[in-house]
């Protein structure tokens, strides 16, 4: 009797038990799962992301339009005419004066105070910087000068040195590296920022407007984000 007993007990807990087949095959499901879980987070991760940039791109160009609506004409860019002289150079239109064109400044006997962070930009610098003599949207008043941009937040503008220590739009996205790894721009303290595009003077893909873009790396793959493909 007592061995009949240990005889069932032993029958009903192998009966109970998972097969190493079966332990194999539950954990290859859950594995399966998992990556297509990851695979979704990715897409969904990504898709956020441009998103974003696609909302703060919005912002800017409601900015710009308004710009153009005032002034009469859209925010000069990174000019290829080196002020006073007859040299041409590629412009560059990762560091264009749109922050302080769109913020505004006020001209002082140092330069040009930035209203946005009280801070003075040297004429000297504004032409080291950008190429030009000065800023549009500059008056000698406080009054006088138009912010286009009165929500921009400190996350979404940065300093850069190019030889002047001067301050961009930031895309909220990381941006594209060299054949080192090394990110294409960095701030002041080696920090990597990724500028917005921004050319004015015979845009490419908006002949009668301007082009306003951004490069983006996500995972890898750059990605560009811009106005004509609205």
């Amino acid at each position: 009797m007592q061995n009949q007993t240990r005889d069932n007990i032993f029958r009903h807990r192998s009966g109970g038990a998972f097969t190493l087949i079966e332990l194999l095959t539950v954990i290859s499901i859950i594995i399966i799962i998992a990556a297509l879980l990851i695979g979704l987070s990715n897409v969904a991760g990504k898709k956020m992301r441009i998103s974003r940039v696609e909302s703060e791109m919005h912002k800017l160009s409601t900015a710009i339009d308004s710009y153009k609506s005032q002034f009469g004409f859209y925010p000069p860019d990174n000019s290829t005419n080196v002020p006073n002289t007859n040299i041409e150079r590629n412009a560059n239109p990762a560091v264009n004066p749109l922050f302080y064109e769109l913020t505004g400044t006020v001209v002082t006997n140092n330069g040009f105070l930035c209203l946005k962070h009280q801070e003075v930009i040297s004429m000297d610098n504004v032409e080291k910087a950008f190429n030009l003599d000065g800023f549009v949207n500059s008056a000698k008043t406080l009054e006088n000068t138009h912010n286009f941009l009165p929500e921009l937040k400190e996350s979404e503008h940065s300093h850069i040195d190019v030889g002047a220590h001067v301050s961009v739009l930031v895309v909220p996205v990381e941006g594209p590296r060299d054949s080192n790894g090394f990110p294409l721009y960095t701030d002041h303290g080696g920090t990597p920022i990724n500028p917005w595009r921004y050319v004015s003077t015979n845009p490419t893909n908006n002949p009668t407007s301007y082009d306003l873009w951004a490069e983006i790396n996500i995972s890898g793959e750059i990605i560009t984000i811009g106005n004509w493909q609205q």
